[in-house]
């Protein structure tokens, strides 16, 4: 088999050979037994199904195009409600959701129908991940999930088996923080890689991705329907004349919340109708998370500060995030992390058109003028304050949050994705996996994917394209024909032919293997 543009003069030789009455009788010396002819016969039936098998072929082909996203799923997690939007986005192609197994009391609501739950984080076992992959002809695998849920060893071995089956991996990293293994490990075994901002694509190049298949697409902005807003304020219980400060999201130590509260505390005696909403619970899988929750509790029940401060703890809704950004006239992020990664959360506010206070921390630079900084010069007290009651710079952060938002849609996001995706596609050749060029037994002995001569592939090969050629009952494929449409990896038997940027590298020949062993 080989990757060689090999061409026969004759159509006749473009077919298997018709002297044995079989597609494999050109591999062997010998004829083939009687009782097994008779056994194998199929010519009178393939004669009158043939139409339909291609079309049958086809058809799963065409089924390679779904889309599997491996993620978190209804869940409590910043995972889950972005791969929610991107599914949504992504109607219009048939996604297949591959989420995390996880118990009941963790999954938030129903799943669909399209929803499998088949992998578990650290487990080396994906031999459910994989059916499921295989079950549902998944032809695109979106990872979003962060690289420290697999395993540094088998996850990539699994990826590299999907792509040599003609599937694209793409890894979608929104925190690549530092070098790690793992991570190492994940970029250099997929496709294409997606992060969120220049700065993560730098991250990722130094954790061996190559920069020609790093791409940095912004995080999605959901637009809240302004009608939420007219709304919200009566169904939250706020007074009309309460300046609404808000901090949503897991509580955790690294977002500052304390420090709004005392901000407000600071500025309450000239504004006494200011009142801030905790919206958001503990983060379980952070070990500071519940003291830090409870020290904020201690806080507010000081004299001070008491009925100023509101909790909504535990899981909140979507639709009542959505109220309460939407009802905010500040909403306030004093992140204190100094490492690069989109913020969902500040997305969500923006997306609600919700004037917002952000740190300088990484995740906001390149937030610019749509967000008001705090720095030295603006604390948080002033810089609250401002916001609050300076009726043109709230204005200006609305009308800076709803361009954003229109800017960064979750459509235009998707649509950046689904470029992405043709690109891969567009980028991939297809190769035959064994180039060994022996005849008769030797190839099945020293390879476990060879031809068979079976024609299959040169069946579904469009007649416009005709890359694919019969030698000596071998395929052939001429990859400057080739489209990468997928069509011949869909029906090898055998699984020969993978779709690789690169053509799979010589199998040594028998006595080359031996002459090797007795060197060493």
């Amino acid at each position: 088999m080989s990757n060689n543009n090999k061409t026969s003069n004759t159509s006749d030789q473009n077919a298997p050979s018709s002297e044995t009455n079989s597609s494999w009788g050109g591999r062997f010396t010998e004829s083939t037994d009687a009782f097994v002819a008779d056994f194998t016969a199929s010519i009178q039936f393939d004669q009158r199904l043939y139409k339909h098998d291609i079309a049958g072929s086809k058809a799963h082909a065409q089924m390679l195009n779904k889309v599997g996203i491996l993620t978190t799923y209804n869940q409590a997690c910043g995972l889950a409600t972005y791969a929610s939007y991107l599914a949504h986005h992504l109607d219009q192609q048939e996604i297949v959701i591959l989420a995390e197994a996880v118990p009941e009391k963790d999954i938030t609501q129903t799943d669909a129908s399209n929803v499998h739950r088949c992998w578990t984080r650290l487990s080396s076992d994906h031999s459910a991940l994989e059916s499921a992959i295989e079950s549902n002809a998944i032809g695109l695998l979106h990872l979003n999930c962060h690289y420290r849920f697999f395993d540094a060893t088998s996850f990539p071995s699994l990826l590299k088996r999907l792509r040599a089956r003609g599937v694209v991996v793409v890894a979608h990293i929104h925190n690549p923080y530092t070098l790690d293994h793992g991570l190492q490990a994940l970029v250099q075994s997929v496709d294409s890689v997606v992060v969120h901002t220049p700065e993560n694509r730098l991250e990722v190049i130094a954790n061996g991705a190559s920069k020609d298949v790093v791409e940095v697409v912004e995080h999605g902005v959901r637009c809240v329907d302004q009608g939420v807003a007219q709304t919200a304020r009566e169904e939250l219980g706020m007074k009309a004349d309460t300046k609404a400060v808000v901090c949503f999201g897991f509580v955790q130590p690294h977002k500052g919340i304390d420090e709004v509260m005392h901000a407000v505390q600071a500025i309450s005696t000239r504004h006494p109708n200011v009142a801030l909403y905790v919206v958001g619970g503990v983060h379980e899988e952070d070990p500071s998370s519940r003291d830090y929750m409870q020290a904020l509790r201690n806080l507010a029940s000081s004299p001070q500060l008491k009925d100023r401060v509101h909790f909504s703890e535990g899981f909140v809704s979507e639709q009542t995030v959505d109220q309460y950004l939407c009802a905010a006239d500040a909403v306030v992020m004093n992140y204190r992390s100094q490492y690069f990664e989109a913020s969902g959360a500040v997305c969500r506010a923006l997306g609600a058109g919700a004037p917002t206070i952000t740190s300088t921390a990484p995740p906001f630079a390149r937030l610019t003028d749509t967000v008001f900084h705090l720095t030295s010069g603006y604390p948080l007290p002033l810089a609250l304050e401002q916001v609050l009651f300076n009726s043109q710079l709230n204005a200006c952060l609305r009308e800076g949050a709803r361009s954003w938002a229109d800017r960064y849609s979750w459509a235009n996001t998707t649509r950046n994705i689904i470029e992405l995706r043709k690109k891969n596609k567009k980028d991939r050749k297809i190769f035959v996996s064994c180039i060994n060029e022996e005849k008769g037994a030797v190839p099945m002995k020293n390879c476990k994917a060879t031809c068979i001569g079976c024609s299959k592939c040169f069946n579904v090969c469009p007649p416009k394209v005709s890359a694919i050629t019969m030698n000596n009952n071998l395929a052939f494929i001429d990859s400057a024909k080739c489209i990468a449409c997928g069509l011949c990896i869909s029906v090898c038997p055998t699984k020969a032919i993978l779709a690789t940027f690169e053509p799979p590298k010589p199998k040594p020949k028998p006595e080359e293997k031996e002459t090797a062993e007795v060197a060493k």
